[in-house]
Formats: C-alpha cells, sequence, structure tokens
C-alpha cells in the first residue's frame, strides 16, 4: 500500500491522482525538450511558456511559474541548465528524449 509523505495509506483515488499527475510532468518535460530541440540556441523562460501555452497569469505577479517549476526538475536531472541567473535555459544534451 502507497503512502504519502506522513505514512498514512492512500486511498485509490489519492493513487490515481497522483498517477495521472505523474503523466502530465513526463508530458510537460516532454514538450520543453521539443521545444529546445527546436531551439538549441536556448529561451527564455517566458518564450518557453508562451510557445506551450502554459503563461497563464491569475495572480498579476506569477507568470512563468509553471514552467519554471518544471525547469528546475529537469535541471535536478541534469536535463537542462540555466545559461546565467535570469537568462535562457538550454538542453545539456541535445540526444535526450525521454
Amino acid at each position: 500500500m502507497r503512502r504519502n509523505n506522513k505514512s498514512m495509506p492512500l486511498s485509490s483515488i489519492e493513487i490515481e491522482a497522483y498517477d495521472l499527475a505523474q503523466e502530465g510532468v513526463i508530458l510537460v518535460k516532454r514538450a520543453i525538450r521539443r521545444v529546445f530541440q527546436a531551439h538549441p540556441e536556448g529561451l527564455r523562460n517566458s518564450v518557453i511558456g508562451r510557445l506551450l501555452g502554459v503563461n497563464a497569469d491569475f495572480l498579476e505577479d506569477q507568470q512563468g511559474w509553471f514552467q519554471y517549476t518544471v525547469l528546475k526538475i529537469m535541471e535536478r536531472e541534469r536535463t537542462v541548465e540555466q545559461v546565467k541567473p535570469r537568462g535562457s535555459w538550454r538542453l545539456m544534451r541535445m540526444d535526450i528524449d525521454k
């Protein structure tokens, strides 16, 4: 039985929701890799968001948070790198396609 980070058992609905969310993250990461394959020179966070249609700004000061979060996950996985602070992002290797 799966458990959350507080060691509480998860219901089947919670497990399904978790699995769906993880599938979504995988798809977003794949989309970001595709964008970088078309732009090997790298792109800024805001451009990536516009190209993927995820640059929603519901709170007026939070534009770009969605793709930024995924980029940071990919950075930890050593898939992408930020060229310089507050600068463009790029794939670390062009042959990555997972």
